[in-house]
């Protein structure tokens, strides 16, 4: 039975008193067409900030204590430059980045069943050579240690979409993570300002490549990009519990009808402006 069909059958027992939630961690690109269910749904919480209730991946808010910033040196013990874990192979815009960057003279060590995707490459240096999943054990978190940076590139760019790729391994094993997305990084609503290195928002890949080659042999560049430490802090509450508090503590209805939430103009126009900058070379 078609999902439409499914929802009209629920809908005729839907009492009064109930909210259908439409909830989703997944890219606009990666989940089905909302235009036919739009009417079934009071209210919208997805990962960005154009729904009625707002999930990121990983919640972050201005640090109370400033004093308890710790200033350590988190370029020692970095022998590596970037770290890419990666089990979706089908995304042309980041592996065409990557290639880019490679050719510029960037190290990228990928793990993951994509890594066939690089021929130039000589096989990873992880200590385990399995998908993104499995890289949860100690052997793999030491090996992440090592690295400088953290490839964070979305599979989607779509607005609003910031994943566990910028959250959680480069802010878990201190390493700056490299961004490529469809969101504004630099609304403090989606992201830490100066946590990261933002691809697009230099004038070429070789512009970004040159970039990250300086920051990569530069103690004093690299340590800048942890200064965040100081003002921010993340927040180890779980996403599907603070969604719970916010039903409890209320919220206003529908902000915007969940075909506008999840309309497609917001990935078209991030892969737009992608495919006009990456082939610029100054």
């Amino acid at each position: 039975m078609p999902v439409t069909s499914e929802l009209e059958c629920l809908y005729t027992l839907k009492k009064q008193s109930q909210l259908w939630i439409y909830f989703t961690l997944e890219s606009i690109l990666n989940n089905p067409p909302v235009i036919d269910i739009n009417s079934f749904f009071d209210i919208t919480a997805v990962y960005g900030t154009g729904g009625d209730i707002y999930i990121p991946y990983r919640f972050h808010k201005n640090a109370q204590n400033k004093n308890k910033y710790n200033k350590k040196n988190y370029f020692a013990n970095k022998t590596k430059e970037v770290a890419w874990l990666v089990s979706q192979c089908d995304t042309p815009e980041r592996n065409e980045l990557a290639s880019k960057l490679m050719s510029y003279g960037v190290r990228i060590d990928i793990l993951g069943k994509c890594s066939y995707l690089f021929k130039t490459l000589k096989p990873w240096s992880f200590s385990v050579s399995s998908v993104w999943s499995a890289c949860h054990g100690t052997s793999c978190n030491l090996d992440l240690k090592s690295y400088k940076f953290f490839y964070a590139a979305e599979n989607s760019l779509c607005d609003g979409y910031i994943s566990e790729k910028y959250w959680e391994h480069p802010f878990n094993h201190d390493m700056i993570p490299i961004v490529l997305g469809g969101s504004n990084y630099s609304d403090p609503k989606l992201a830490i300002p100066g946590s990261f290195i933002d691809a697009m928002s230099f004038s070429s890949p070789r512009a970004l490549a040159k970039h990250i080659l300086a920051v990569s042999k530069n103690a004093k560049k690299y340590n800048s990009y942890f200064k965040w430490k100081k003002l921010w802090i993340l927040d180890s509450d779980n996403i599907f519990c603070s969604f719970c508090r916010t039903l409890l503590n209320g919220f206003k209805l529908r902000k915007n009808t969940l075909s506008l939430t999840m309309k497609m103009e917001k990935c078209s126009k991030p892969k737009l402006k992608f495919y006009n900058w990456i082939n610029k070379v100054t």
